[in-house]
C-alpha cells in the first residue's frame, strides 16, 4: 500500500509531520486515534521531540476503484459531528 503524510505548517513551511501506512486507516468505522508528531529537523522551528506535540485524529480511507463507492454517512463514527471543544491549537494539515 502507501503511506499516510500529516504536515503542521508555519507559513508554508512543514515543523512537524507524522507518517504511517495507510492500512491503519482502512476502517470505514474509526476512532478518534492520538498520534505524536515528529519534528523536521532540517527546518529547526521545533528542535525537541516531545514539543513537536499530540494530534488527535479520526481518518477513514476508502478504495472507490477497488471497492466501489461508500456511504459513510451509515457508519457510526460519522453519524454526528465531532466534539465542540476538541481543538485547543489552530493548525492546518495536508494529507496527500
Amino acid at each position: 500500500m502507501g503511506k499516510v503524510y500529516v504536515y503542521l505548517m508555519q507559513g508554508d513551511k512543514p515543523i512537524c509531520y507524522y507518517s504511517t501506512d495507510i492500512a491503519k486507516f482502512m476502517d470505514p468505522n474509526p476512532k478518534y486515534k492520538w498520534v505524536q508528531l515528529i519534528p523536521d529537523l532540517s527546518i529547526g522551528k521545533v528542535t525537541e521531540s516531545h514539543k513537536a506535540g499530540l494530534l488527535s485524529i479520526k481518518l477513514a480511507i476508502h478504495d472507490k476503484t477497488k471497492d466501489g463507492p461508500i456511504n459513510f454517512e451509515s457508519f457510526d463514527a460519522w453519524k454526528k459531528p465531532p466534539p465542540k471543544r476538541m481543538n485547543v491549537f489552530k493548525c492546518r494539515a495536508y494529507v496527500f
